[in-house]
């Protein structure tokens, strides 16, 4: 569906109130806590026993996060969800609840956004995430979504970016560059999903247009971290705006220096046969292309053979890529010999020097 087949009058007859009673019908809207969800000047929910409360917002714009050249409605609301639900698993907690704000351009058709609500059901659905409210209103250019999401974890249990200590292991939960690869096809005009472009290409589609959030791997890291000082996980971020940039996150919030070990760095076939294809550079994907919404955590000494048993036990896999070590802040890539080398603070930035290019 391209942006020209997007327009329709359907919406003004309809207006605000008749939009969101329709779209509330596209979304679950009962869950865990909920008391009052969509229908009322707010939700009202009733935190469980024992728990802390994780919050989290994101917005998606057009032209920016997305292209509706590229991505169907459906994927932009099931993508919209998905960061948030990202951001949920990187602290180690278990999404509940969502809201949802739309801006919606003049022209735009009543079907695209049921499209976008069934995108974001689907999810929501999946990982028993109650919609329990949102706005919409007139954007003057553009689609707009932003998307909230909250959550909850045992209490005492978080895990944070902070957490880092020397000794500990570095362990990544898959290949980067999936998504940044996937892009990249779709800006040359290579195929996009259902044009039959094969199972490698269609996966690195996917990536990039209808991730997968790392809900399940974030609890089951939470639950290795054990509830005594110095056991299992210590620092854990997601890597929405790639590796580079989570290696860096993880060593100023610590506070220690990071050591990523090139020949650990785990390397995707596809992505490899893409770049090669494109004549691209594939570590620039794999390094800073971001979106791929990995984990990246750092597992305490002793402990790293019991977190990679337990992840694999669900079907998830955890890399050994590098270290931690004492030291200010920095993050090297280390050589085969040894030779080790600053690894450049880049990723994707919407106001920084060196922003990288993965949105869209």
């Amino acid at each position: 569906m391209s942006r020209r087949d997007l327009d329709g009058d359907e919406l003004g007859r309809l207006g605000e109130f008749g939009l969101i009673r329709r779209l509330a019908g596209l979304v679950p809207r009962e869950g865990r806590g909920v008391l009052l969800g969509i229908g009322d000047d707010a939700a009202a929910l009733r935190p469980a026993e024992g728990r802390d409360l994780l919050a989290t917002v994101d917005m998606l714009v057009e032209g920016v996060h997305f292209s509706l050249d590229l991505a169907t409605p459906f994927q932009v609301g099931w993508k919209a969800l998905a960061v948030s639900l990202s951001d949920i698993a990187a602290m180690g907690g278990t999404p509940r609840h969502a809201l949802l704000s739309l801006g919606v351009p003049s022209g735009m058709g009543v079907a695209a956004l049921e499209e976008i609500y069934r995108g974001l059901g689907a999810l929501a659905e999946i990982h028993e995430v109650a919609v329990i409210g949102g706005n919409v209103a007139r954007s003057p250019r553009g689609l707009f979504l932003d998307s909230i999401v909250l959550g909850e974890i045992p209490r005492g249990e978080l895990l944070r970016r902070d957490g880092a200590r020397p000794g500990d292991a570095v362990l990544l939960s898959g290949p980067t560059g999936r998504s940044a690869a996937g892009l990249a096809l779709l800006l040359a005009g290579r195929g996009r999903e259902g044009t039959g472009a094969g199972p490698g290409r269609e996966r690195l589609f996917r990536a990039h247009l209808q991730p997968e959030p790392p809900v399940a791997l974030g609890e089951i890291l939470r639950e290795s971290a054990g509830d005594t000082a110095g056991a299992g996980a210590g620092a854990l971020c997601d890597l929405s705006d790639g590796l580079a940039a989570g290696l860096w996150t993880l060593s100023d919030a610590s506070g220690h220096r990071i050591i990523l070990e090139e020949d650990r760095v785990p390397l995707d076939k596809d992505v490899l046969a893409v770049a090669a294809g494109l004549a691209k550079d594939p570590f620039e994907w794999v390094l800073f292309g971001g979106e791929d919404y990995e984990l990246l955590v750092t597992a305490r000494p002793g402990r790293m053979t019991a977190m990679v048993e337990a992840a694999g036990s669900r079907g998830f896999e955890l890399l050994p890529v590098g270290r931690v070590e004492a030291g200010e802040p920095a993050v090297l890539l280390e050589r085969a010999g040894g030779l080790r080398e600053p690894l450049a603070r880049r990723g994707y930035d919407h106001f920084g020097m060196q922003a990288g290019n993965n949105h869209l």
